[in-house]
């Protein structure tokens, strides 16, 4: 009876012909090691523990008034940070409105670009590139543009607070263009009483989208097109064009 290594075939007799071209298939290492994807998550648990338990050090210390009194000083700073962005922002807007008649001729900053949100709540003061929105509407109300002194770790918290201030306005002004189609075939379907089926076509027919094979038949009214031609004029879009972005979920 063979033994285990006789019973292994290790290879044909036609391979000692064969030419060493054989492609190597290259695994990314998240494949070959899961637990490689882990390491960075179990990395910043670690350090987040270490960093909790010196700050429970110092508040528990000798000098923890004088801590608490720290935090509390960087907390209020941050939030004044936060209300001047946003009041320096409606401001901004209201500029960028005033004499306008029709609003789609309005010149907007850059309400997607993440700098811009970052150098309204510092003042735009020592910007690589400085936002001109921001540093004419700063330099016109100095009173605002006042900040008080930076420490080293105020860099972290401010980044953060951008971050969650950006988002915040992207759920509440809604700036994104599917968003708005969605909003407004929401308002329309609601208004002339169309079920479904004539929701998602609208959508499809504004947006110069093709129609998905799942959709059943819809019966186009001339109210229905007069009102997406208008519409897609509001938008900049020409009728029956791909729209500058694809969809995300009807």
């Amino acid at each position: 009876m063979p033994s285990d290594a006789e019973g292994v075939s290790v290879g044909s007799a036609d391979d000692t012909s064969s030419d060493d071209t054989t492609s190597v298939v290259r695994v990314p290492a998240k494949r070959r090691r899961p637990d490689r994807a882990e390491k960075p998550k179990r990395r910043l648990d670690e350090t987040e523990t270490v960093v909790k338990a010196a700050l429970l050090k110092y508040l528990q210390g000798k000098d923890r008034r004088r801590v608490r009194d720290a935090i509390r000083a960087r907390v209020k700073v941050f939030f004044q940070r936060y209300h001047i962005a946003s009041i320096a922002l409606s401001g901004l807007l209201k500029r960028c409105f005033d004499g306008i008649g029709d609003a789609k001729y309005a010149q907007l900053p850059g309400l997607t670009n993440h700098n811009f949100y970052k150098q309204l709540m510092l003042g735009g003061a020592g910007a690589t590139k400085p936002d001109p929105y921001v540093r004419d509407y700063y330099r016109d109300y100095p009173l605002l543009a006042a900040r008080s002194q930076r420490h080293l770790g105020d860099s972290n918290i401010d980044v953060a607070g951008v971050i969650k201030y950006e988002a915040y306005l992207r759920s509440h002004h809604r700036l994104s263009f599917e968003a708005r189609v969605k909003q407004y075939v929401r308002v329309f379907q609601t208004a002339n009483g169309l079920m479904d089926p004539h929701h998602l076509w609208m959508l499809y027919w504004i947006c110069g989208w093709k129609p998905r094979q799942d959709l059943p038949a819809v019966t186009r009214s001339p109210l229905m097109e007069q009102t997406g031609a208008a519409r897609c004029r509001v938008l900049g879009i020409a009728v029956n064009k791909q729209a500058p972005v694809r969809l995300q979920a009807c």
